[in-house]
C-alpha cells in the first residue's frame, strides 16, 4: 500500500504543476459577474435590429466580442450586407466623418474579418490622412488611432505608418488641459468631456512607453478620479450619462487599470453606477430613462470589456490574436487540449497504479 501511495503521490504533484503552468484556465471558463447581464443585452440589440445592415456595427460588435459562435449566423448576414454597402458606394463611406471607417474597421477585425481587405476594399486607408481626419475633431483622431492600433495596421505600398501615428499622438497631447481631460472643441476646460477623455487615454495607451504619454495618462486617469460623484457617474459635473460611465470602463480596461479599486470608487463605484442604467433588458441614457440603442451597446461593451479584462484576455479592441467568427481562438485550444492530456495523463497513471496493486494482492 506505500509503494501503492508513493507511485500515485508524483502524478498527484505533477497534475497540481501542470494546471498552475496552465494559464487563466479557471479565468477563461468561468462565468462572469456581469455574463448574464452582456447575454440579455446582447439579445436586445439583436432582435431591435432583426436584419443587420450598415449602421449596426456597435451591435454586431457586441455579438462578436461576447460570443461570436452563438451569433454566427447573424454576424455572417451582417457581413454580407456591408460587404454590399461598401462595393455601392466604391468604398466611399462619407467624404467628412471619418468615424464611419474606424468604426467599420473596428467592427470586422472583432469578426476576424481583414479590415485592410474586406471585399476588395482598404477601409482603414483613409484613416492615414490625418489633415482630413482631424478636421472631424479629436473624436476622429482618437478612433483613428484605436482602429489602426487594433490590428496593427500598416498600409500596403506605404513605407511606414509611425510617423502618421506620431501626429494623431502629438494632436491629442497637445489639447489636453491643465487638469487632465479633453473637451471635443478642444478650447474650453470647463466643457471637458468625461466620454471623449476616456476614449483617448484607450486610444494613447499602446504609446505608454513615451514619456509625454506616460504623464498625460497618469493625468487623465486622476481626472476621471476626480470628477467621478459619490454614485459613481459624473453627474455632480452636469453629465449623468451612462455612455461616459461605459467609456470610462472601458478605457480602465485598456489601460490595465481596475475600474473597482479605491481609486475610482466612492460610496459606488463605474461598475455599479452602470448598473443603475439597465432597464427593459437594455441600457438607458439617463437615469430612470427607457431603454437607448447606443446607451447600450456602449454599455454593453463596457461590461465585456470588463470581463475580458476579469479572465485575463486580450483588451476590447485588441484583435491582433484575432478570433474567427467561431469564437475560438488558438489559446483557448490550447488551453482544451493541455486539459484533455494532462487528464488522460492521470487516468493512465492512477489505472497502472491500481492494477499493480491488485495483482500484488492476489
Amino acid at each position: 500500500m506505500k509503494k501503492a501511495i508513493k507511485r500515485i503521490i508524483p502524478i498527484l504533484m505533477a497534475t497540481v504543476i501542470v494546471f498552475t503552468l496552465i494559464p487563466g484556465i479557471s479565468k477563461v471558463y468561468a462565468a462572469g459577474k456581469y455574463e448574464g447581464t452582456i447575454d440579455s443585452s446582447c439579445e436586445w440589440l439583436k432582435e431591435n435590429s432583426p436584419e443587420p445592415g450598415h449602421g449596426d456595427e456597435w451591435t454586431v460588435f457586441c455579438l462578436a466580442r461576447h460570443n461570436a459562435k452563438k451569433y454566427k449566423d447573424y454576424i455572417n448576414r451582417y457581413l454580407d450586407a456591408e460587404g454590399e454597402y461598401v462595393a455601392q458606394v466604391d468604398g466611399v463611406l462619407s467624404t467628412y466623418k471619418y468615424t464611419e471607417y474606424a468604426k467599420l474597421a473596428i467592427v470586422l477585425g472583432a469578426c476576424g474579418e481583414d479590415p485592410a481587405n474586406f471585399k476588395g476594399y482598404d477601409i482603414l486607408a483613409p484613416l492615414t490622412d490625418v489633415d482630413a481626419v482631424s478636421l472631424q475633431g479629436l473624436n476622429g483622431c482618437a478612433w483613428a488611432l484605436i482602429a489602426m492600433d487594433s490590428v496593427n495596421y500598416e498600409k500596403e505600398g506605404a513605407e511606414d505608418l509611425s510617423e502618421t501615428r506620431e501626429q494623431y499622438i502629438d494632436i491629442l497631447l497637445r489639447n489636453q488641459f491643465q487638469d487632465g481631460g479633453w473637451s471635443m472643441d478642444g478650447v474650453n476646460a470647463y466643457n471637458a468631456d468625461f466620454g471623449l477623455t476616456a476614449m483617448i487615454m484607450t486610444a494613447l495607451y499602446p504609446y505608454r512607453e513615451q514619456p509625454s504619454v506616460t504623464a498625460a495618462l497618469e493625468m487623465a486617469t486622476n481626472f476621471l478620479s476626480r470628477k467621478q460623484g459619490v454614485n459613481g457617474t459624473f453627474e455632480d459635473e452636469g453629465d449623468n450619462s451612462s455612455e461616459s460611465v461605459a467609456q470610462a470602463i472601458v478605457a480602465l480596461n485598456s489601460c490595465a487599470m481596475n475600474p473597482e479599486s479605491d481609486e475610482f470608487v466612492k460610496e459606488q463605484g463605474f461598475l455599479d453606477a452602470l448598473m443603475t442604467y439597465q432597464v427593459n433588458g437594455g441600457f438607458s441614457h439617463e437615469p430612470g430613462g427607457m431603454v437607448n440603442p447606443m446607451a447600450t451597446q456602449q454599455a454593453t461593451y463596457a461590461l465585456i470589456s470588463q470581463e475580458r479584462a476579469e479572465k485575463g484576455q486580450s483588451a476590447l479592441f485588441d484583435f491582433t490574436n484575432s478570433k474567427t467568427a467561431d469564437g475560438n481562438n488558438k489559446n483557448t485550444r490550447v488551453i482544451v487540449l493541455s486539459i484533455i492530456a494532462v487528464l488522460i495523463i492521470i487516468c493512465i497513471g492512477l489505472f497502472i497504479v491500481i492494477k499493480k496493486c491488485r495483482k500484488k494482492r492476489k
